[in-house]
């Protein structure tokens, strides 16, 4: 009978009959009796490289913990939630974030505090403000008169635009405000949009200018 590696799966799994079990008992002892032709250190890799090969087919070996499925669930949870998170954010039929002022047959100044962002909203006045994820305003269209005021430690940026209600001209400017700061904008029948902050008009905007955005919010 030849020793085959079925035969030593069948061994190791104890499906042997008599006869296959003293073959390969016998098989064993000779092994290990070889010590003239494999040296001691040999001999123990070849039999360990032998039970390993077997093993590595026969024996299926239990998990040490469940904390790896717990883990794999929970990463798995994560990014689905993280895709359903995303496709709200990109998809902005879906995540709508928009808010309407409408100030134009009011009398008194409409304020609204967006994240870190304060919008004073004039008499006469209109805006639409749309947020991103983190409720931060990114996007401003208005008409009439509007400030903003930055109440973060950190640089805050949007963009503000003409283009609500009967604002026809086109403007588009990327705002950059400093804790404290002030940016005023308004549209203006002779120079269509006059923008400034607080600071620029203390430096010296010309008087043209300042003058307006001082009559306009009562400065």
């Amino acid at each position: 009978m030849f020793i085959t590696s079925d035969l030593l799966e069948k061994y190791a799994r104890k499906e042997c009959n008599a006869a296959e079990r003293v073959t390969v008992e016998q098989w064993l002892s000779f092994i290990d009796l070889e010590r003239e032709i494999i040296s001691s250190p040999q001999r123990d890799g070849l039999k360990e490289e032998i039970w390993c090969n077997i093993a590595s087919r026969t024996i299926h070996v239990k998990p040490k913990s469940q904390n790896r499925f717990l883990y794999a669930a929970l990463t798995t949870a994560a990014c689905v939630l993280f895709g359903i998170v995303s496709l709200h954010y990109y998809n902005s039929s879906t995540f709508a974030s928009q808010i309407l002022v409408n100030n134009l047959n009011g009398q008194e100044i409409k304020k609204i505090n967006i994240g870190s962002l304060s919008f004073l909203v004039e008499p006469g006045s209109q805006c639409n403000i749309s947020m991103d994820f983190l409720g931060e305003a990114s996007d401003v269209k208005f008409c009439g008169a509007v400030s903003v005021i930055s109440d973060s430690a950190k640089v805050q940026e949007f963009n503000i635009g003409t283009g609500t209600s009967g604002c026809t001209v086109a403007y588009q400017d990327k705002v950059k405000l400093q804790k404290g700061q002030t940016y005023l904008a308004m549209t203006d029948a002779d120079y269509e949009v006059i923008t400034a902050t607080r600071d620029e008009i203390a430096e010296g905007l010309p008087r043209v200018f300042s003058s307006r955005l001082s009559e306009r919010f009562k400065l």
